[in-house]
């Protein structure tokens, strides 16, 4: 029990790590004394996030994976290493005050669940309606 609690620590922490690392390099593009190279770094960095395509597909077992776990932390690393301390500071100071709340996730979760059940549906009574006449 005590092994879960501890793992489930370690996971809660790099999810908050990883979170504030997101909001900080999404307020430094935002933040107008950032350098337009830094700025341009952080968009390709976040846009390959989110992206679905990938330089080295998913489905390739190890390496799949393991171009997103190198690509975009060094590719930050390097916005980070461009962008003056002051601005990183601040964007570091607002990501603090605004990077977990969780009444905001449980209900964006909830409308995302919500979404993706309406979808399934929608789609299996077309399926059915197509093939068996309903």
């Amino acid at each position: 029990m005590k092994k879960r609690k501890r793992l489930r620590s370690l996971l809660k922490n790099i999810y908050h790590n990883i979170w504030f690392e997101i909001t900080t390099a999404h307020l430094c593009l935002m933040h107008p004394r950032t350098p337009k190279k830094v700025k341009i770094i952080l968009a390709i960095a976040l846009a390959y996030t989110a992206s679905p395509i990938d330089l080295i597909p998913d489905f390739i077992p190890v390496i799949g994976h393991l171009d997103d776990a190198v690509i975009i932390p060094l590719m930050i690393l390097i916005a980070w290493k461009l962008t003056p301390g002051d601005v990183i500071s601040e964007c570091r100071q607002k990501a603090a005050e605004t990077v977990y709340s969780p009444g905001k996730n449980i209900f964006a979760a909830a409308f995302i669940l919500l979404f993706y059940a309406s979808v399934i549906t929608v789609i299996i009574f077309l399926f059915c309606s197509r093939f068996f006449k309903i």
